[in-house]
Order: structure tokens, then C-alpha cells, then sequence
């Protein structure tokens, strides 16, 4: 017998509350217990909500993949929904705690790695793809290799739903908190807050994390300390050997091509390449994924409201720098 919404919401509490005391029980590292908490102490109330209910289509018997896994939070309520398997995606998964974690539903999950945009998976072998908060930190560089990877393993009838909270169109998100959060992020100082109101601190930021690459851990003694400053302050936007090679373009020559943080520059990690928050224009999302064999479009406006599937009419009201893209693939 299918449950009503009200049904799913009462087991899903449940369900994550066990898997909170889970994580502690089983001594998970901090990650996983700080994820557990969250999500049980209503953040799975979110996902429902904002993202699951607004797929295009409902993921019972279907095989879903939650690209940017994470812990694979969201395997619970695409489990409580019917999907027939989950496919976790991201960098670096952590295999043994997350499948410690989801004992309860580790036959039904796969989780598997992406490199550059690369995803381990079959081709036409997933019929929903889910993309929430991942493509602002995917790499500029990468990410027509996820949208082509996207275009091949999504069977012909799937989707992909994106859904992100960083709308170019938006000038005042882009022009005030956003611009925050960047020039602290970049720049600093160390401990700096941010947010609106401020309150997440930057622990390090990322010209103090170049300066530490290129004059402790790669050059140690080469530079004087205002040479590091310079090098540092003149490779913003760049990582791992990128980074590197211009260093040592600059010890072979003596010149330096200078890369300064530009004001509205998405922040990039200086040790593996993930942008901070970059935004997007909803239409040109839309685009790229029309031009790997996807019907796309975006909703970008401010309330919409969830598919009949869902069982829930009720408009849902979003922030404007909120966008969604459904895009079925041809």
C-alpha cells in the first residue's frame, strides 16, 4: 500500500533519528555524526521539500543517483519513496563508513567515484539523476565532461534535476552576500565571519593556504617571505600543479604572469580545484544539457509548486537565488 506524505515524513523522522544514534554508536568519525545530526534534527525536511517533491517524475522503481553524495543522506528518503536502487556519486567516497552508516539499505546502493567529471557507471543505466548544491562547486573546467557523462548513462525517458542556490540573475544575492562570501573566502583574514548575518568563520583562506603550498610545502627557503606574498596573491583561481608549474615558470624566468582574485571571482580550492559558489545563469544550464540530448528548461521563479506524483499541492516559496533545472533526456 502506497503511504500518504504524511506517512513518509513521520517514518523518514524516524529513520534518520536511528541513523544519528547509529553514527555515534558505531564510532563514525565526526563527518558522519555531524551529517546525521543535521539531517535529523530536521534537515531532511529541506530535501523533501525543496528538491525530492519537485522531481519530474516519482523515483519509486526507479534507479536514482545523488551526484555529490556526500554521506548518502539522501538515500533515505529516495529509499521511503520506492527507488529501487541508489547510486551515490562524488570525489572521494568513503566506501567503509558509508556503507557502516546505511547498513539497513547497503544492498540497495552503489556508490561510485567521478574523476574530472568522469562518472563510473554504464551507459542508459540510471533514470533520475539528482544534482543539489554540486554544480557551483564543480570546476569550470570539468564541467561539460559531467554534462556529456550526464547525457550518456541517463536512460532515453530519464532526468536530471538540478537544483542550486546560486542565480547569476539575481543582483542582489550576487552583488551583496555572495561578494561577502567570496572576498573572505579568497582573501580573509583568517577567522574572518561571513554570511548574512555573519557567522561562519573562514578557518583559512585561500591566499593563506597558496602561501603555504609555495613556501612551506613545495619551495621551502627558496622565496623571501614578500615573494611568497607576491606569488600568492598572483595565482588566485588556480590549483595543485597549475599553480605549481607557474612557480616554477617564475624561478626559471623571473617572470611572473600575474593572476590576481578579480571582485566576483568564485573562489577556487587551491589543493583540488572545487569552486566555491559559482553562479549560473538557469538558461545556460538549460542549454548545455539540451546540447548533450536533454529537453531542458529552468524554473526560476520565486514559488512553484511539486509535481501531482508527490501527493503535495501546496506551493513552496524559494529564495530568488534559487534555481531549478528539469531536463528529460530525449
Amino acid at each position: 500500500m502506497i503511504k500518504s506524505l504524511a506517512e513518509h515524513r513521520k517514518a523518514l523522522q524516524v529513520e534518520y533519528a536511528r541513523l544519528c544514534d547509529h553514527a555515534k554508536s558505531a564510532n563514525l568519525s565526526k563527518y558522519y555524526v555531524e551529517q546525521t545530526t543535521r539531517w535529523a534534527t530536521g534537515g531532511w525536511k529541506m530535501y523533501l521539500d525543496f528538491v525530492v517533491l519537485h522531481l519530474p517524475v516519482s523515483p519509486r522503481g526507479m534507479v536514482v543517483m545523488d551526484y555529490g553524495c556526500g554521506a548518502g543522506m539522501l538515500s533515505v528518503i529516495l529509499f521511503e519513496l520506492g527507488a529501487a536502487k541508489y547510486v551515490g556519486v562524488d570525489v572521494l567516497p568513503q566506501l567503509a563508513e558509508i556503507s557502516a552508516l546505511h547498513d539497513k539499505n547497503w544492498d540497495l546502493m552503489t556508490i561510485v567515484s567521478v574523476d574530472h567529471g568522469y562518472i563510473a557507471a554504464q551507459p542508459t543505466s540510471i533514470d533520475i539523476v539528482i544534482a543539489n548544491e554540486v554544480i557551483s562547486h564543480v570546476n569550470p573546467r570539468d564541467l561539460p565532461t559531467v554534462y556529456q557523462e550526464w547525457g550518456r548513462i541517463v536512460r532515453p525517458g530519464g532526468c536530471v534535476f538540478i537544483s542550486d542556490g546560486n542565480n547569476h540573475n539575481d543582483k542582489v544575492y550576487t552583488s551583496g552576500q555572495l561578494a561577502d562570501l567570496y572576498d573572505a573566502i579568497e582573501n580573509g583574514p583568517d577567522g574572518r565571519p561571513f554570511g548574512n548575518p555573519p557567522s561562519n568563520p573562514v578557518i583559512r583562506c585561500y591566499y593563506n593556504a597558496r602561501r603555504a603550498l609555495i613556501g612551506k610545502q613545495w619551495f621551502p627557503g627558496v622565496f623571501t617571505s614578500s615573494e611568497v606574498d607576491d606569488l600568492a596573491r598572483n595565482t588566485a583561481g588556480m590549483w595543485g600543479h597549475h599553480i605549481r608549474r607557474e612557480v616554477q615558470r617564475y624561478i626559471d624566468t623571473g617572470v611572473l604572469i600575474k593572476r590576481p582574485w578579480r571582485p566576483g571571482q568564485a573562489p577556487m580550492v587551491p589543493t583540488n580545484g572545487v569552486v566555491q559558489e559559482r553562479t549560473f545563469y538557469p538558461e545556460q544550464v538549460a542549454l548545455s544539457l539540451q546540447a548533450e540530448g536533454f529537453t531542458a528548461y529552468a524554473k526560476t521563479t520565486n514559488t512553484r509548486r511539486p509535481p501531482a506524483w508527490s501527493g503535495d499541492t501546496t506551493p513552496w516559496s524559494y529564495p530568488t537565488s534559487n534555481f531549478q533545472i528539469v531536463a528529460i533526456k530525449n
